[in-house]
């Protein structure tokens, strides 16, 4: 009996602002994604500070990215980032969106680094394929 934890990867709460503070050509070489094949993995969380409040951002379904856009009949996990504030408000001291855009960014040049896809007009990861959600507290 399995857990589920080799569907899943947790990175360190630093890999967000490295993420910000690095360049998209260099995302292939950052110690965090490097020793891993993250389309392997179901549910990808990534949790941020920022301000002295923290979030998590969960992305779940990158590994269905291409059946989800070529597939019309798609079953499996519907590709989609969370974003867990434990804040309830209206207001996020986190831009989701933002933090949103530039892990899309991220997914889509690991995508194409993966694929050997050397295309820059490939990116399967957009704000269509790839939503952000932020679920309000009750």
């Amino acid at each position: 009996m399995t857990s589920g934890l080799a569907r899943v990867h947790s990175f360190s709460i630093n890999f967000l602002r490295l993420l910000y503070a690095t360049k998209p050509g260099r995302f292939t070489k950052m110690n965090d994604t490097a020793r891993i094949d993250i389309f392997e993995k179901e549910i990808l969380l990534l949790p941020f500070e920022a301000c002295g409040h923290k979030s998590l951002f969960v992305v779940i379904g990158a590994n269905n990215i291409r059946q989800y856009t070529n597939t019309r009949r798609f079953h499996g996990s519907r590709p989609c980032i969370l974003h867990l504030d434990p804040i309830c408000s209206h207001r996020s001291r986190h831009n989701h969106r933002n933090v949103a855009d530039k892990l899309r960014v991220w997914l889509n040049v690991l995508w194409r680094s993966t694929n050997n896809e050397n295309d820059r007009l490939v990116m399967p990861f957009n704000k269509r394929s790839l939503p952000v959600i932020q679920p309000k507290g009750a």
